[in-house]
């Protein structure tokens, strides 16, 4: 417990009655102005460690359940890039064939206006 002034006076005045001044001094100077209950031991700061070693095991523990995690994740986007690669190659085919349907559509359908537009032209006498 800490002493108040008062008692540390009082201390102090016996301490000088029964040692003398200079030893009283020295006695008064080592003894701080705390509460002594309040103080570290070794052991408390050995159960101390303790429950912060206990703390970062458990840290570890959800670091290591997370790092699981995104190596499960990782080998998802690793079947996805596979799927990925097999489909490219069908895409671009696909997509090959239909653009020249499609210009084989365009073509069939030039010709066709070409044919429609002469028609017109030499049904009006347009030609001369």
């Amino acid at each position: 417990m800490a002493l108040d002034s008062t008692e540390r006076l009082a201390l102090h005045q016996g301490l000088v009655d029964g040692l003398g001044p200079q030893t009283a001094d020295r006695l008064m100077a080592a003894l701080p102005d705390i509460d002594w209950s309040q103080l570290s031991t070794k052991q408390d700061l050995q159960h101390l460690e303790e429950r912060i070693d206990h703390r970062f095991a458990l840290v570890d523990e959800r670091f290591a359940r997370i790092d699981e995690r995104f190596a499960r994740i990782d080998e998802r986007f690793a079947r996805l890039d596979d799927r990925f690669d097999g489909i490219e190659p069908m895409i671009d085919s696909r997509l090959s064939k239909h653009t020249r349907e499609m210009y084989m559509a365009m073509m069939g359908l030039l010709i066709s206006m070409a044919g429609v537009t002469a028609s017109v032209v030499g049904i009006l006498g347009l030609a001369d």
